[in-house]
């Protein structure tokens, strides 16, 4: 895999990353072992996390997995924000937060740093300028190598970083929107724009939009499915999925899969790679085989005419 830069002066990363939400950490240490060791030998070796996801437990399984592998051969993200207890000061971007956070997910992911520590969401409740200088004290520790964000609009990023250059402090370097074939706000609502601007990272999560681009709910939705599962709460994911448009679009791009010789999957993963080829697109599995299709995207022949279908399929005006 072609490899970037995740951050000026950082390291470099492929194109693919694996994420750890509802996945690492509800799988059993066995299969986690497996699915982190599939993903090295596929040349993933870039990885996200968050203190939230199972409150720990995936940074505890991703340490683990790679505990007896060197540290200069894998690269890690985490973030924070999420209520991680009924402690009111356990949440959101404040200095106190922040700083206890990073040393519970170095603890539990067994390293003395992270490459990147990301803010989860945005906080309305403290001083930005206090956030941004927190971060630039951890950079400045060498605990992070540098901090972004998830899911921020393009002026709470411009503030933090005129806030960053006011205070002499790393400003944020990275940015984690959604994005995929079925759901394109971070096209439309100025991630691109923010990434063109100040030279930022994407790293885009729900590249399948939770299994709905691998077409196993094209259908319906199976009851031994993530989705099928009944004691889950239900979300925006469930009605995309249960939407007869959203159906039709997902059969239509199976087709178009199909005729190009790859798998939904594989074709979900590649487009995103094609309109954004210097960014990171962040995959899930909970199964080892599942990273086989994904780890094709980068490197699959692409028909002349595919992207034009594919707009025409998703209802969508060609982006390039």
């Amino acid at each position: 895999m072609n490899l970037r830069l995740l951050f000026p002066g950082g390291p470099q990363v492929p194109p693919l990353g694996l994420g750890s939400w509802l996945t690492l950490g509800q799988t059993d240490p066995e299969t986690t072992q497996r699915i982190v060791d599939r993903a090295m030998d596929l040349g993933i070796f870039f990885f996200d996390t968050a203190d939230i996801y199972d409150y720990g437990r995936a940074e505890s399984a991703l340490g683990h997995a790679l505990r007896q592998r060197p540290r200069d051969s894998w690269v890690v993200a985490t973030k924070a924000y999420f209520p991680m207890s009924k402690d009111p000061a356990d949440r959101g971007l404040s200095r106190q937060h922040l700083f206890k956070s990073i040393e519970g997910s170095l603890r539990r992911l067994e390293t003395d740093y992270v490459e990147l520590f990301q803010c989860h969401r945005f906080d309305r409740h403290t001083p930005l300028e206090e956030t941004v200088q927190a971060m630039g004290e951890l950079v400045q520790s060498g605990k992070i190598s540098a901090w972004g964000t998830s899911c921020w609009s393009p002026e709470q990023i411009r503030q933090a970083r005129d806030l960053a250059t006011q205070l002499g402090v790393s400003p944020p370097q990275t940015e984690q929107p959604r994005f995929n074939l079925l759901q394109r706000d971070a096209e439309t609502e100025g991630a691109f724009m923010a990434a063109e601007e100040w030279g930022l990272r994407l790293l885009f999560y729900s590249p399948l939009a939770q299994g709905i681009l691998t077409g196993k709910y094209a259908t319906s939705i199976q009851q031994n499915s993530r989705m099928g599962q009944s004691n889950r709460l239900r979300t925006s994911l469930d009605e995309l999925a249960e939407d007869p448009a959203t159906r039709a679009q997902v059969l239509a791009l199976q087709g178009l899969a199909t005729q190009a010789g790859m798998t939904l999957t594989t074709l979900s993963i590649a487009w995103i790679l094609r309109q954004r080829p210097q960014d990171i697109v962040l995959l899930g599995a909970s199964r080892p085989e599942q990273l086989t299709d994904t780890a094709a995207a980068p490197s699959v022949p692409w028909p002349d005419g595919l992207d034009s279908a594919i707009e025409e399929a998703v209802g969508f005006p060609s982006g390039g």
